[in-house]
């Protein structure tokens, strides 16, 4: 499996940083683009892990939508299912760090390019060769977009590959939280993996307390599920297993894209320990927990979340550093 495509799907962005941290938006002055948009980052976040890695996204025919394709391959992620729209923006997301855990975050997609993604954008016969596909909540909020995703990944499931899917909860974008849970729960019904935070599993399942929300999702939906607290660590649960892994600690800089940096340690960690979907082996899962916690902890070392993913190398000698094997 490790020479199989794993493709993300859904936005590739610029985030527009407040130049000051421990400001709000509306106090901002100055910005610096960075690229970003959490399908890409757990694409690039793949290739730096050394898997095969490919984008597969609508970017505006502007300079922002080729300076993503630039950062795309540069980090050695197949683009060539990019397509460019001549009408349409790449999308912005301006963004502030009130503190190294909290950030106000706003989105210029009205609409972006992304949001147009259609089924004539797909390459089946690509899709037909993907081994794993990832993709996100922000690729179901437009009608044209979420077909398209819903197509990849009725492709994908028809030849075998597995379905991952964030839940990435940003509140400004689902003003009506009914809808926006009704979306969330399609995608959990078509999906192997699912990845959640502690305010999307609140929200999702109605419940304050952590295991009582799991056990309500697992008895929903046969997906397994990773459940990510930050800097207090992750959890893996299905109807029949619930297991914990604490987290590294560090010395947290900028929490942002932490969950991609989890999510592609996650799929990485899925490929090269063989774990089979079907009859988890709770060993293999976690220490497969254990590095993608890693992988999300040095991505909160550094500012700009691209630049912070790192190396497969990196995670094996922060680990060995920090008393574990592989």
């Amino acid at each position: 499996m490790m020479n199989e495509i794993i493709a993300c799907l859904g936005e590739a962005l610029i985030d527009m940083f407040n130049s000051r941290r421990g400001q709000s938006l509306i106090n901002a002055t100055s910005f610096k683009p960075i690229p970003g948009g959490a399908p890409a980052n757990v694409a690039i976040g793949l290739a730096k892990l050394g898997m095969k890695s490919a984008f597969i996204g609508r970017l505006g025919r502007d300079d922002f939508g080729f300076k993503l394709e630039r950062v795309l391959k540069q980090n050695n992620v197949d683009t060539s299912q990019i397509v460019f729209d001549e009408n349409a923006r790449t999308g912005l997301a301006f963004i502030s760090m009130v503190d190294e855990n909290r950030q106000d975050m706003l989105f210029y997609r009205n609409p972006s390019a992304d949001m147009l993604l259609s089924t004539a954008d797909l390459n089946e016969d690509f899709l037909s060769r993907v081994s794993l596909l990832h993709f996100g909540s922000l690729s179901l909020g437009a009608e044209q977009c979420r077909g398209a995703t819903y197509r990849a990944v009725d492709v994908v499931r028809i030849s075998g590959g597995i379905i991952s899917y964030d839940v990435n909860y940003r509140k400004f974008l689902w003003p009506d939280t009914r809808l926006a849970v009704e979306r969330f729960t399609e995608a959990m019904k078509v999906a192997d993996m699912v990845k959640v935070n502690e305010i999307e599993l609140g929200l999702i399942s109605g419940e304050d307390d952590l295991k009582i929300g799991i056990k309500k999702l697992t008895k929903r939906f046969d997906a397994w599920f990773f459940l990510t607290l930050g800097p207090e660590g992750s959890y893996f649960a299905t109807k029949e297993h619930l297991i914990y892994v604490p987290a590294f600690k560090v010395r947290t800089v900028d929490a942002t894209g932490c969950g991609d940096g989890f999510i592609a340690g996650l799929i990485s960690g899925i490929i090269r320990n063989d774990i089979d979907l079907s009859s988890p082996d709770t060993g293999k899962i976690s220490s497969t927990l254990r590095f993608a916690n890693a992988v999300g902890a040095l991505v909160s070392t550094k500012v700009g979340v691209i630049p912070a993913m790192p190396s497969y190398s990196k995670v094996v000698k922060f680990m060995g550093k920090s008393g574990e094997n592989l």
